[in-house]
């Protein structure tokens, strides 16, 4: 269980830098604009925790995102209008 946790932190982390920058935000900023705090976003950024519920759904709203963007392994962001995620089979 351990193992998945980490590995699904490291996941959202990545994304939630890799929107946060397609962005254009700093860490600040995205925590004033999901009402969220800039440690917890460094956290999240970092892997050392997932957001639960009610801060996935404050982020996905922020980005305009659907939940399961969120914890895609294969996304894919080159501009904030543009996120892709690639599904494998």
């Amino acid at each position: 269980m351990e193992k998945i946790y980490y590995e699904t932190a490291k996941v959202v982390g990545n994304n939630i830098k890799t929107l946060r920058k397609a962005y254009g935000f700093t860490q600040q900023d995205l925590a004033d604009l999901s009402g969220l705090g800039r440690r917890t976003i460094c956290n999240y950024e970092a892997g050392k925790s997932l957001p639960n519920m009610e801060c996935v759904c404050k982020l996905c709203k922020t980005f305009n995102i659907k939940v399961g963007v969120l914890f895609n392994e294969n996304l894919k962001v080159s501009t904030k209008h543009e996120v892709k995620v690639t599904i494998k089979i």
